[in-house]
């Protein structure tokens, strides 16, 4: 759902399906929540990164690491495993 190139969307359809899916699999529990954290945490870095002037150019950068992260994140889901992603904020508990 990082993929989803405006930030709100993306949040909007993964909480969604979380909430929907989320009694069903504990892997769609953990990865529901994960996905989340990930999209808010890159979405507040980019407000921060936004408001310097000097941040502002490493935004496009910070987007498609989230983007490798999150195919990183997909691929190993569908075998199974519990990723983590690294540098984000556990914001939803």
């Amino acid at each position: 759902m990082y993929l989803v190139p405006t930030f709100l969307p993306g949040l909007i359809v993964t909480t969604l399906l979380w909430v929907w899916r989320r009694k069903r699999d504990p892997l769609i529990e953990d990865q529901g929540r994960e996905a989340i954290n990930m999209q808010l945490t890159y979405f507040l870095a980019s407000l921060v990164l936004g408001a310097t002037c000097i941040g502002a150019p490493f935004i496009l950068f910070l987007w498609v690491l989230g983007a490798i992260f999150c195919v990183i994140a997909a691929v190993r889901s569908a075998d199974g495993e519990k990723y983590r992603y690294p540098f984000i904020l556990r914001i939803v508990a």
